[in-house]
């Protein structure tokens, strides 16, 4: 069937049915109706004229009572520069929520002021590359009913820096990186092919003002081919859509050979997972800090260089020098390094005996003033973060495990801290994000919560009180509120929106719970926020430019992970989540135990990857240190762009991460 849809624009609508023993007419009338709800439009560059053929071929894939999967194809031939527009009308009229991976979530309420939200926009558009999966799903709250399209990802791209740096708005570029967005007045799905970038605002990281930058719109001319996925699913709430809809994308994915999980996976390397290890230790060796008063690690650092860029000590968050001082314990221990061992035993010390306001340790200590942090608003001398208190106090927890000789001192300190937050907690069983060291709320944002419950099972494990047990119930269960409402966000500290880490931390929370109990509603908590943690995760290999660092390192982003739908880029962040990852799918049956199973075998050689093997290793990485920002798309999180590691880096958490993760593989142990 040939049709003429647009004035200088040719479709051919083939349809190919893949059922036998159905009703052909049926199967035509259901194909002809499903093809109608697409509007397809050529954009031509704006010196040319001519027109352009554009054919769609459709085939059913799947189809039972609650599902039904179409495949797309489209071919575009042109002599001459031009762009496809897709519009999907997905059939809803009200009540309609958005969902991209990484980038929008429930309508970014939690975000409101932050990069895409304070344009309010009814329409965006987003390049595929900044997507952990290139997918967009509309779901109707009313109906239970959602329809996603899924893009079968990039493999090249060729647009250089200068061609997104000019101040030119059409750029001619030879890339297959499409980019997929949503219309909220027209209840529509968007593809555009190659990628265009609307509207494009961007605010840099602890800036409050925002730039605007011109629409980038791409132009290609040749022969050219996107394949698609349609996925139309009914008869569950978004949260659990959520998942199912996880399980489907991994499937279409594996089968289209978009990735394939490792056949040697690392995980099983025991003698290599060490290795790597021991090549972290140089991180303790040349960034450790001791003073009169608080001994620690330099976190930011300059990567090219290896020079410290701010000469702060972090308890926690960012700079994780009481987790670090409780890993340099273990490694010292696992190598025979008694120096080692002592420099962290040297850092839990004196930050027991000076680190404290009033029970509570402080986030961050100035070496030369010898004086907490004042660097307001990031660091604030009469506040503390309780995401921090209880990373901080888990990092006690951990040396008291590891260390034999100090592990009354460091259970003292780690149960005295823990009954400290108890009297913070709040009748509904959270924590607010931020207390003044009197105890006062500063910031009643709940989501220092999902952080409590690993503190208190822990105190309970050790103590045997039930008011720690009790605690961490009564924060499980507002966890699960948030959980059930596909609500998480808040959790990094110097970005207030939606995150990986809330939903990461609700599924451990929900998890030791539900280890410790048994109970089905922590069951349903962990599932849920689990998916919801693995939407984060990459499917895919962003395709990079040959003179990009990534691409000359061969860096696969398959396993990594975004962060913040305002800070988007990708990182390492795993601590104890791919082990817990595995011990959950134990729960779980066949085909979902064996996702899961390949997915840690993912995460893990996806970090390992980037630990340097020795100096100049990797390019521009220090020795002993794993890199924090992974750019993958040219809206940078602070320079080099789409292909290069951001200049500065907070290594402290990204070798804590990677220490802890790969810790529980090399010796099989759990937390």
């Amino acid at each position: 069937m040939l049709l003429r849809h647009e004035p200088k624009i040719f479709f051919t609508l083939l349809f190919v049915f893949v059922f036998q023993g159905c009703d052909i007419f049926r199967e035509v009338k259901e194909s002809v109706d499903f093809l109608k709800r697409f509007e397809v439009s050529e954009q031509p560059y704006p010196s040319e004229k001519k027109s352009a053929n554009f054919s769609l071929e459709v085939s059913k894939q799947k189809e039972s009572e609650n599902l039904k999967i179409w495949k797309v194809s489209g071919d575009l031939k042109s002599d001459f520069p031009t762009s496809i527009s897709i519009a999907f009308n997905t059939g809803y009229s009200e009540h309609i929520t958005f969902f991209v991976p990484g980038i929008w979530i429930k309508g970014n309420n939690f975000s409101q002021d932050k990069v895409y939200s304070i344009l309010r926009s009814k329409m965006w558009l987003f390049r595929e590359d900044r997507m952990p999966v290139p997918l967009v799903f509309a779901f109707d709250e009313n109906r239970k009913e959602g329809v996603a399209i899924l893009k079968i990802p990039a493999k090249y791209d060729f647009t250089r820096a200068e061609h997104i740096d000019s101040s030119d708005e059409n750029i001619i570029v030879d890339t297959d990186v499409s980019s997929l967005g949503f219309d909220y007045d027209k209840k529509q799905i968007l593809i555009v092919f190659p990628f265009e970038e609307y509207p494009i605002f961007y605010r840099r990281k602890f800036l409050t003002n925002f730039v605007q930058l011109n629409h980038k719109k791409a132009f290609y001319k040749g022969e050219k081919k996107i394949t698609f996925y349609v996925i139309e699913i009914s008869g569950y709430n978004f949260s659990d859509a959520i998942c199912y809809l996880w399980e489907l994308v991994y499937d279409i994915y594996k089968e289209n050979s978009v990735f394939s999980p490792p056949l040697s996976p690392v995980i099983e390397n025991k003698s290599k997972l060490i290795n790597l290890l021991g090549n972290l230790k140089h991180f303790f060796q040349r960034y450790y800090y001791e003073g009169d008063k608080i001994a620690g690690f330099y976190s930011f650092i300059v990567l090219e260089t290896g020079d410290v860029f701010v000469p702060f000590i972090e308890s926690s968050f960012t700079g994780m020098a009481l987790m670090n001082g409780a890993n340099a314990i273990l490694l010292g221990k696992k190598f025979g390094d008694d120096i080692l061992i002592e420099k962290g035993r040297k850092v839990l010390i004196s930050w027991s005996k000076n680190g404290k306001i009033n029970k509570f340790f402080i986030d961050c200590f100035d070496p030369s003033s010898q004086s907490p942090c004042n660097l307001p608003p990031v660091f604030l001398k009469d506040v503390f973060y309780t995401r921090r208190e209880f990373e901080s106090l888990l990092a006690f927890y951990l040396a008291h495990k590891y260390d034999e000789s100090y592990t009354d001192l460091f259970k003292d300190e780690f149960l005295s801290g823990a009954r400290a937050m108890l009297e913070l907690q709040q009748e509904d069983g959270s924590f607010a994000r931020a207390y003044s060291f009197s105890g006062r709320v500063y910031d009643s944002s709940p989501a220092g919560t999902l952080f409590a419950v690993p503190v208190f099972l822990k105190a309970y494990e050790i103590t045997g009180e039930e008011r720690f047990l009790k605690s961490a119930m009564r924060a499980g269960d507002f966890i699960s509120r948030l959980v059930e409402n596909f609500s998480y966000f808040g959790s990094t500290i110097d970005a207030n929106s939606e995150d990986k880490e809330a939903s990461i931390w609700a599924f451990i929370s929900c998890f030791m719970l539900l280890r410790e109990l048994g109970y089905e509603k922590y069951f349903s908590c962990a599932k849920r926020s689990l998916y919801s943690s693995l939407w984060w995760f990459y499917l895919w290999s962003v395709p990079f430019e040959p003179s990009q660092t990534f691409s000359k390192i061969n860096l696969n982003t398959l396993g990594l992970s975004s962060v913040s739908v305002e800070n988007i880029h990708v990182d390492v962040y795993l601590f104890f989540f791919p082990k817990m990852v595995l011990n959950f799918s134990k729960y779980l049956q066949e085909p979902e135990k064996k996702r899961l199973q390949e997915m840690v075998s993912m995460m893990i050689n996806a970090v390992s990857f980037l630990i340097p093997s020795s100096e100049g290793s990797i390019k521009g990485v220090p020795y002993g240190v794993v890199p924090e920002v992974i750019q993958q798309t040219w809206w940078d999180y602070g320079y080099g762009g789409k292909g290069e590691f951001n200049i500065t880096s907070a290594t402290g958490w990204t070798v804590a991460s990677s220490i802890l993760a790969l810790y529980q593989f090399a010796y099989d142990i759990d937390f």
